[in-house]
């Protein structure tokens, strides 16, 4: 049977093809073949299209699984904050959303898609190990979207890796190009190795390609602008940031050097004395550190009624009740939560103020108290730290260094005999009061950090050769 011309083969709107009662001529029962096949094939193509659409949501529910059962297993502290299950999720659907708008233009339109984004700005917020299975399971979906799956797998999944590893070098402004750079390059060596192993000739590689492969790297920049979004979007801080606020040229800190010198530099060391711990136990240094530098602020108010910062002998809790004293320190806490939303500081970092003394007790003022006024009824509660407890292991952490380090300035003989009782009797003594039962910290944890402070601690008081005169 002849096939339709395209002039014989057209059928317009509201046409009638064959009246009632009419003799079926060729042409017009080849019209009707053709149209019944275009509608069996239509409804074909619509089948197909279901299924294909079915199987990648199912193949995508797997691949969210997957990241649930990772959560649940090794970040239960992520899957249960909706802030950062929303970042881990946003940036997932942002990158797969921008790979499935690249393939609308075309398969090779994929090189676009700047995919490194994704473990770059999740490793500002998250470890490294986190960053990484997400980035896994994003360029899994993205390889179900494209018609060369495996290969943009490979080629992507080295990229975003090689990304996660140097992600410290984006954060010096200095070196931000010279890393993306690096990044197309990256992308240009194992885009070649793939054409190699197609048994391919170099000249045959598309040089728009290479190109399209330039332009991702630039659109990596939005990962900058985009971790910034997500910080005010979700009250999360990147380390980043946390680099920015570790800076002791920061306005807040220079204000805390000049008015409550003593304060300053006992934050400094509780900052090195909590990170070294924290070091050893696996948390954020970079988060603990910065929590250190602020933690007391709100003793820039009332400078002279904190020890540190008395040089001239004169004690101003001398002339004031035992009670009113402690109430004066206890304030400090407040103070520098005031002081700190005022100045824009994030929540991560206003925990540390909030829980670095728990709801423990003035002991100096409390047992002055008890010792003066032996047959009164003292009330706990006016000599006690509102609280909350820590409540992470880094607030956890902080209470220990700053404590270890207040009270080591009070030993008259510094030796390491002397520094470990001392940290001893004050993990032990925070421990029997429930410090730390809010606390994601295990025992060994603690155990692990309290020799981690008391190696620092022995370090900072190290004995010195006597110079002759």
């Amino acid at each position: 049977m002849a096939m339709l011309t395209p002039n014989e083969g057209k059928i317009s709107k509201g046409e009638v093809l064959i009246l009632k009662g009419a003799l079926v001529d060729e042409i017009s029962f080849r019209k009707l073949e053709a149209l019944a096949e275009a509608y069996s094939g239509g409804e074909e193509e619509a089948s197909a299209r279901w299924k294909e659409l079915l199987g990648v949501a199912m193949l995508t529910a797997l691949l969210l699984l997957m990241l649930y059962l990772f959560l649940a297993r090794f970040r239960p502290n992520v899957l249960n904050d909706f802030s950062s299950l929303l970042s881990l999720l946003l940036m997932w659907i942002i990158v797969t959303g921008l790979a499935r708008i690249s393939l609308q233009f075309g398969h090779e339109y994929l090189l676009l898609a700047p995919v490194p984004i994704l473990p770059i700005v999740l490793r500002a917020f998250f470890d490294t190990r986190l960053a990484l299975f997400v980035h896994i399971l994003a360029i899994l979906s993205i390889g179900l979207l494209s018609p060369e799956g495996l290969a943009m797998v490979f080629l992507h999944f080295i990229a975003g890796f090689y990304a996660i590893v140097s992600v410290d070098l984006l954060y010096k402004r200095a070196q931000l190009f010279v890393t993306l750079g690096k990044i197309v390059i990256v992308y240009v060596i194992v885009y070649t190795s793939l054409y190699l192993y197609r048994d391919t000739t170099l000249s045959e590689v598309p040089f728009m390609d290479y190109i399209f492969l330039g332009v991702n790297g630039l659109l990596t920049l939005a990962a900058f602008p985009m971790i910034y979004l997500i910080e005010k979007l979700t009250g999360m801080v990147s380390d980043v940031s946390l680099l920015e606020l570790t800076d002791t040229n920061n306005p807040l800190l220079r204000e805390l050097a000049q008015k409550a010198p003593g304060t300053f530099q006992h934050s400094l060391q509780v900052s090195n004395l909590a990170e070294s711990a924290v070091l050893a136990i696996g948390g954020n240094p970079l988060l603990i550190r910065a929590g250190a530098l602020y933690h007391d602020i709100g003793k820039m108010l009332n400078p002279l009624y904190f020890i540190e910062n008395q040089s001239t002998g004169v004690n101003p809790h001398d002339d004031l009740a035992f009670e009113e004293s402690a109430q004066i320190i206890i304030q400090h806490v407040k103070d520098g939560i005031r002081l700190a939303r005022s100045n824009n500081l994030p929540e991560t970092l206003i925990d540390f103020i909030r829980t670095h003394h728990g709801s423990s007790t003035v002991q100096y003022f409390y047992r002055q108290s008890l010792k003066n006024f032996p047959t009164e009824e003292i009330d706990l509660k006016k000599f006690s730290y509102p609280g909350p407890k820590p409540f992470s292991m880094e607030t956890a952490i902080l209470m220990i260094a700053d404590s270890a380090e207040a009270a080591s300035r009070s030993l008259t003989q510094k030796d390491a005999k002397q520094i470990e009782a001392l940290v001893d009797r004050i993990v032990d003594h925070q421990m029997a009061e429930n410090q730390f039962s809010d606390a994601a910290i295990t025992l060994a944890q603690i155990s692990i950090a309290k020799e981690a402070i008391k190696k620092k601690l022995q370090e900072i008081y190290h004995f010195r050769v006597a110079y002759p005169d």
